[in-house]
């Protein structure tokens, strides 16, 4: 099992997508929508009123956070479990906490984290975790959001807030990084997008069998500029 090197502050899941506006004050008292709120004061106790509590396992110590306290994670062990509810895997969502690394993850580190473990390939949940290079990603099933611009990744010893939205009604990852106002990912591959890339691939289909045939001595590769 793959654990955080640091500290964990203020986490949160909401069962609706947040606006950039309500992203960069996470951090206030946002309550709609809220189904589970650790604020990690000395305790892993649900504070949204659904007492989604959660146990500490593998040693998780307390200190000073980012808000008052924080959880503090050795990186090997150390971890957080919640039961299973129905109401932690709502159809569109928002999942976020303020993370603060000692060092980067020899592999992927879980910040907050929905999976089936009895799935090999964990085909379903989500995920909110940072790589060995550090950068940060979400996960939602096999699909993932992570930031764009190259190099981009999260300093040891500075606090982060990182957040993750999937909207199921247009399919849509996005990754935010300490609230800033525009998605830094964005994955989307709605039915409309998949049957223009259908017909456009059928016109040059088309195209190349009236010029002639494909040579298989040679090698074939297709742009599709949308």
């Amino acid at each position: 099992r793959r654990t955080h090197n640091g500290l964990i502050d203020d986490v949160r899941v909401y069962n609706r997508v947040l606006s950039n506006s309500e992203i960069q004050t996470i951090y206030s008292n946002l309550s709609k929508g809220l189904v589970a709120y650790y604020p990690l004061n000395g305790n892993a106790d649900d504070e949204s009123g659904y007492k989604h509590d959660g146990f500490e396992i593998g040693g998780v110590y307390y200190g000073s956070g980012y808000i008052d306290d924080a959880a503090i994670f050795n990186g090997i062990n150390a971890r957080i479990e919640v039961p299973h509810n129905n109401r932690l895997n709502p159809k569109s969502l928002t999942v976020s906490a303020w993370v603060y690394m000692k060092k980067y993850p020899t592999y992927n580190a879980r910040i907050v984290e929905k999976l089936d473990e009895s799935k090999s390939n964990n085909d379903w949940g989500y995920s909110l975790y940072v790589m060995s290079d550090g950068k940060a990603r979400f996960k939602i099933g096999n699909e993932f959001a992570e930031p764009t611009e190259l190099g981009k990744r999260l300093s040891t010893y500075k606090w982060y807030l990182l957040t993750g939205t999937y909207n199921s009604n247009s399919r849509t990852i996005a990754l935010y990084i300490t609230g800033q106002s525009s998605v830094l990912s964005l994955i989307q591959f709605s039915k409309s997008l998949y049957n223009k890339c259908l017909r456009r691939l059928r016109l040059i289909m088309r195209k190349v069998l009236q010029n002639g045939t494909l040579s298989p001595e040679k090698k074939y590769s297709v742009w599709i500029t949308l």
